[in-house]
């Protein structure tokens, strides 16, 4: 990542840090109001809303022109922090549907939202037996967690086709990103409410704790989210050869294929070396050697690259079923849930 680009990706960050700051309470209170003034709101299964918040989202996103990489995320924020209103909206609702309204703050919103996005939150939410301990969160602790969601927000979505060099499929990946990230936080909130809640230490919502954590018992004190330049590359090699599989699904290559291939090749990052493995694999029928195990260990990569196949797949209009059969395929090496997989092919923009 060039100079500029990492100064937009700082500059994105730290949009989303100082917006998400008063998010979780803001979006809790809003939410009080409106279950007080209609109760049967908690009426309603938790599947329910997760499909109806999954859908809203997905129509949000759909609507976005968005240009690659930085400069497009950073034109399209407000669109960002519209899906993560409604997603922590979603949140409550799936609480206030499990008789769980009482025990909902900031922090147990939060925990929900930060452990569905592939990080821990054992800053906030401790698994005790049957229980879920809440631990209450002083400002220091709350910025921190805010900071560490917003660096993993901006990573999972500029890893994917909504970054640099999967052009022309801007608006469907960044449907399809926050739809399969909208459910994957309404499972988490259904594993969350399904259990037992109470405050570590016997403590309630309104004591007010000193902060005596340490760096262990802080999420972003012990992760680190960079990885190695090889590393990197390693794994943008696997991608762009899952999605040359895809593209070549149906046996033949098109012209607008050749021209797509040629120009993800220039934008990737990948060495001299690996650009020759692919051209040369290109000139024989077979599929291009994938190992989705070591993607599979990095549940970033998992999410973009389903983001990319979706994306690269529909870019035309035309979903084909060899297409659709080769996305299940990867599903299934990645060890994602079926139900999930069709569910993100099945996003309309």
């Amino acid at each position: 990542m060039g100079q500029k680009e990492q100064s937009l990706t700082d500059k994105i960050q730290a949009q989303l840090s100082e917006q998400m700051m008063g998010l979780f309470e803001s979006v809790m209170q809003e939410r009080k109001v409106v279950h007080r003034s209609n109760p049967s709101l908690a009426q309603q299964s938790a599947d329910s809303i997760i499909g109806s918040y999954s859908n809203g989202n997905a129509v949000i996103s759909g609507t976005v022109g968005l240009i690659p990489g930085p400069m497009g995320m950073l034109a399209v924020l407000p669109e960002i922090l519209k899906i993560m209103h409604n997603q922590i909206s979603m949140v409550y609702d799936i609480g206030a549907s499990y008789g769980k309204e009482t025990v909902i703050t900031k922090e147990v919103l939060l925990g929900v939202v930060i452990g569905a996005t592939g990080t821990g939150a054992a800053s906030l939410l401790v698994m005790k037996g049957s229980t879920i301990l809440v631990k209450r969160a002083t400002l220091s602790t709350f910025q921190r967690v805010i900071a560490q969601l917003s660096g993993r927000v901006t990573q999972q979505a500029l890893k994917s086709a909504i970054g640099k060099w999967l052009p022309g499929v801007g608006a469907v990946a960044i449907a399809a990103w926050s739809y399969y990230m909208t459910r994957q936080i309404g499972k988490q909130a259904k594993e969350i409410f399904e259990k037992e809640i109470s405050w570590e230490g016997n403590t309630t919502p309104s004591d007010d704790l000193e902060d005596n954590t340490t760096p262990s018992d802080n999420v972003l004190e012990d992760l680190d989210l960079s990885s190695s330049s090889g590393e990197s590359e390693n794994i943008e090699f696997l991608r762009v050869k899952a999605i040359i599989n895809l593209i070549r699904a149906d046996g033949v290559i098109e012209e607008e294929e050749r021209i797509f291939f040629k120009n993800m090749l220039q934008n990737a990052s990948l060495s001299k070396d690996e650009i020759s493995q692919i051209r040369e694999s290109l000139q024989s029928k077979s599929k291009l050697p994938v190992d989705f195990k070591v993607l599979a260990k990095h549940p970033d990569e998992v999410v973009s690259l389903m983001v990319d196949l979706v994306s690269v797949a529909k870019r035309d209009g035309n979903f084909h079923i060899t297409e659709k059969m080769y996305i299940k395929q990867v599903g299934q090496a990645l060890n994602l849930d079926a139900a999930d997989v069709e569910e993100m092919m099945s996003v309309v923009v």
